[in-house]
């Protein structure tokens, strides 16, 4: 929708801005899910959904993500003492449970629920893009599920979502839609003036 707009026009310039400066204006989503209940309380599980952002992050088109890694890191970083050797993911399960324990009391269950699901069997990583085109979200969304296929264990499938994945899906089913329709419209005509003038 924003090549509707001029180059010159102040939409258009703040949505460059907004691109540019803050990482993105339209958000997408990985939804992460296993096949057991407190897979996300399990460090190498965690540590996928790390290894997922830094990948995603390394991508031009994505300006920065977030999941529920991101936010144990950063308690595992407070708890100590703000001590730059651990904000990193913890290597025991028992450690994982105590960060999620905190993070509850410090941040609260509304925070916790946007990035994991309560029996912890799904994850959601949100990404900032700079994608604005029903063709950009369809190519950024195979090479992401490239990227999750490779990477992806036995009990784990991904997916992408999000308003961006909708606005380029209603896009492709309204194109092929019309080229149907308008085939079908040429036929019958066809077949009626053939009858006519028989």
């Amino acid at each position: 929708f924003m090549d509707s707009f001029d180059a010159d026009s102040r939409v258009r310039q703040a949505f460059e801005l907004v691109n540019d400066k803050l990482g993105g204006a339209n958000p997408l989503y990985i939804v992460v899910e296993a096949s057991h209940p407190n897979a996300f309380k399990e460090p190498d599980n965690l540590r996928l959904l790390r290894e997922l952002q830094d990948w995603l992050e390394a991508q031009a088109d994505i300006g920065g993500t977030t999941s529920i890694a991101d936010y144990l890191m950063l308690v595992n970083y407070v708890t100590h003492r703000f001590d730059p050797d651990h904000y990193v993911l913890p290597d025991a399960d028992y450690e994982v449970r105590m960060l999620v324990n905190q993070f509850k009391s410090l941040l609260g269950r509304d925070i916790l629920r946007r990035y994991v699901s309560e029996d912890f069997t799904t994850a959601n990583i949100t990404m900032l893009t700079r994608l604005s085109t029903a063709r950009a979200f369809a190519d950024a969304e195979k090479r992401i599920m490239c990227f999750c296929r490779l990477r992806e264990k036995s009990e784990t499938t991904c997916r992408v979502t999000g308003f961006g994945m909708v606005m380029s899906l209603g896009s492709r089913h309204l194109v092929s839609g019309q080229v149907w329709s308008l085939s079908i419209t040429m036929g019958v005509i066809f077949v009626m003036i053939y009858g006519m003038f028989l």
